[in-house]
């Protein structure tokens, strides 16, 4: 274990305790904010708090007063209010704080290059410049009101003399982020609002050790890490469900121990904690901090247990995000028969809507209206109908059409079908004679896809709310290329998760935030590219070979089948006279099955068996490949061991996926071989990681 490690916690928590009266706290060019003379730069610089949302307040080229301002109702004469923003020279240093609505007049004049208060007048008082570093001051001024009116922050540029117009350059100005109005007349910690003022997020920090209070070049500067850690983190992440190379991911789980002797953190429990964010750094004590941290979590918190003598704070990893429903879109059951595409009150009102992503063969649509026999893929804009079927017999294409009232409007003739891809919608000549299916390609919005990268890409980020800079685009662009043409039809609740663990058995691939809480993707395959650590003897204090949880338990296979192109299966009376006995037998399987086999694997193994995998693959070539592809893998020996070593800020930044080497006698392995990282697990008590090792 390295000498002096330190391991620092960030929390983000929801706190009704402190209130910010301003909305968009953060966000100077939202019509909220007044402009005047002015410009605004958005996300211009790096803010106190290290993340790249500072504003740029930038002057005009005219001779004005140049002016940013936000005003807010509901204030109560008498009662104090602090104001407080953070500002850091861009041209311009000296500032004007004021608010005018009469007769809440005041000013406050400051210099934020010098740090020089020059005074206030009216009702401001108590002003203060605090230095934050990197040139970066918060002022705070507080407002004293004589009317129940408007009050508010006005920033008003100067160029020396304060409260004068003045000919600006339009290049200069200053930059600017965080501000609030908090009516408890305190100056307490920045509350970050969006489209709604009041209660805000505010960032608890905890260390082990002696604590930690960052330094002023430190970002953020001159805040503390109370020293209460009794367990600093106690958690586990996998690529699969524990101690498995295929399947399905699970949630990365643990927990947080803080020492509550003193009761100090029973206010905890009014805090909202539960899915937001926690940040666990491990480092050197007098590290700068964050760059001389390694991140070894970006997590979520579940929530807080408090006790007599500690405050337990549970924690799960991103993954977390994926329990929720899928699609969160119901039938209304508002038609107005004849028209309408919601349903009915009595028949499907509350449903989830249909999903279709990818290629699919012979699903069923959801009858959205009995009266004109319109039928529904897809809840959005969709690539293509294909075929669709009545009975196994396929109808004829017609036209497609470009919204709802044009569908309705037209007159599709029996045997024929007519479709309106903007909302993933089809309608029927005639009624059927029986049981509908389709053969379709789903979702476009944004351009169709159809890989199982870029469909699981879709998924998270137009329904699970993932932002498209927190993926790690090119392991999903890798992705593609091992499960080439996929597809999903999805139907009542189903969670995020299922949806996407359809999509990766397609590629025996798995998904798992990184450490610092980008996603990423993979396919689990021997391990080849260069190891990031090579362990040795130094750094292993255990290491043990295991059996893995999977159904073969790690006794390699000597076939493997892997099924492909789904239907939604059929009962005979489904299916007309007429259809061939060959397309009859076909429409009755739920699946088409490819096998790879080696029969001399028996004869090594007696214990040998088939792996079977489901998958989204729609593509007998592709199935083919990757069913030679899963034989080649798990046909041969493959070790699953556990090595335990301390934690230290290297080990610390192992992260699932990676590519390890282990060069010891234990195990036959003094040659060195290679493993991929499957899990890991940390023990903050003890100061050990157990990393789950395959290859």
């Amino acid at each position: 274990m390295a000498d002096g490690i330190v391991t620092l916690v960030e929390a983000t928590a929801y706190d009704p305790s402190v209130s910010n009266k301003l909305i968009r706290s953060e966000e100077l060019d939202n019509a909220g904010w007044g402009k005047s003379g002015a410009t605004i730069t958005a996300n211009a610089t790096l803010a106190p708090d290290g993340t790249a949302t500072a504003d740029t307040i930038v002057e005009t080229a005219t001779n004005a007063f140049h002016v940013v301002s936000q005003y807010v109702s509901g204030i109560t004469a008498g009662v104090p209010v602090m104001a407080s923003g953070h500002l850091k020279a861009a041209g311009r240093s000296r500032v004007r704080i004021q608010t005018d609505t009469s007769p809440n007049n005041g000013t406050a004049d400051f210099d934020i290059a010098t740090g020089t208060i020059f005074g206030t007048t009216g009702i401001a008082s108590a002003p203060r410049l605090i230095p934050l570093g990197n040139g970066w001051w918060r002022f705070a001024v507080l407002w004293t009101p004589t009317g129940s009116v408007a009050l508010g922050i006005k920033l008003i540029l100067a160029a020396s003399s304060f409260g004068v117009a003045y000919l600006g350059d339009g290049v200069s100005g200053m930059h600017a982020w965080g501000f609030m109005l908090d009516p408890s007349g305190q100056l307490n910690d920045y509350v970050r609002t969006t489209g709604v003022a009041g209660p805000g997020t505010r960032v608890l920090r905890f260390a082990s050790g002696r604590g930690r209070t960052t330094g002023p070049n430190d970002t953020p500067p001159h805040v503390h890490f109370a020293p209460r850690l009794q367990q600093p983190v106690n958690f586990s992440r996998t690529l699969f469900s524990n101690a498995r190379v295929t399947g399905g991911a699970s949630v990365g789980a643990g927990e947080i121990v803080l020492n509550n002797t003193d009761q100090a953190l029973a206010s905890l429990r009014t805090l909202g904690l539960d899915g937001r964010d926690i940040t666990v750094r491990v480092g050197a004590q007098d590290a700068p901090y964050p760059s001389g941290f390694t991140t070894f979590l970006t997590g979520t918190a579940e929530q807080v247990e408090i006790g007599a003598r500690t405050a337990t704070i549970r924690l799960r990893d991103r993954l977390q995000l994926l329990s929720l429903p899928l699609q969160a879109n119901r039938y209304a059951g508002s038609n107005v028969l004849p028209s309408g595409a919601e349903g009915s009150a009595d028949d499907i009102k509350g449903q989830p809507k249909p999903l279709l992503y990818g290629r699919r063969y012979q699903v069923p649509p959801v009858l959205v209206n009995t009266a004109k026999l319109t039928y529904q893929l897809h809840d959005g804009p969709m690539q293509a109908v294909d075929a669709v079927y009545d009975m196994g017999v396929a109808l004829a294409a017609g036209a497609d059409y470009a919204n709802l009232a044009a569908l309705e409007a037209a007159a599709p003739t029996a045997g024929t079908y007519i479709t309106c891809l903007a909302l993933g919608l089809f309608r029927l000549g005639a009624a059927p004679a029986g049981r509908i299916t389709a053969d379709a390609r789903g979702d476009n919005a944004g351009g169709y896809v159809s890989k199982a990268g870029e469909i699981v890409q879709r998924i998270l980020t137009s329904r699970c709310g993932v932002a498209a800079g927190d993926l790690d685009a090119a392991s999903f662009t890798t992705l593609n290329t091992a499960a080439p043409e996929c597809g999903v039809f999805l139907t009542g609740e189903t969670t995020r998760q299922q949806a996407i663990d359809l999509l990766l058995a397609s590629a025996g691939a798995w998904l798992a935030p990184t450490r610092t809480g980008t996603w990423q993707v993979g396919q689990l395959v021997a391990p080849a590219s260069t190891p990031v650590a090579t362990l040795t003897d130094v750094e292993i204090l255990s290491l043990d070979s295991r059996a893995t949880n999977d159904d073969t338990r790690g006794v390699p296979v000597w076939r493997v089948t892997v099924r492909y192109k789904p239907y939604s299966q059929a009962a005979a009376a489904d299916i007309a006279g007429s259809v061939s006995a060959a397309r009859r037998a076909e429409l009755l399987q739920p699946w088409r099955d490819t096998t790879a086999s080696d029969p001399t694997i028996q004869a090594k193994h007696l214990l040998a068996q088939e792996l079977v995998r489901e998958t989204a693959l729609a593509s007998a070539a592709d199935a083919a490949s990757e069913a030679a592809r899963l034989l080649a893998l798990h046909g041969v020996r493959r070790d699953f061991v556990q090595a335990e070593v301390w934690l230290s800020e290297s080990a610390a930044a192992l992260d699932l996926g990676q590519v390890v080497r282990l060069v010891t006698p234990r195990l036959g392995y003094g040659a060195g071989r290679d493993f991929v990282v499957v899990g890991i697990a940390l023990d903050g008590r003890r100061q050990r990681l157990t990393l789950d090792l395959w290859g």
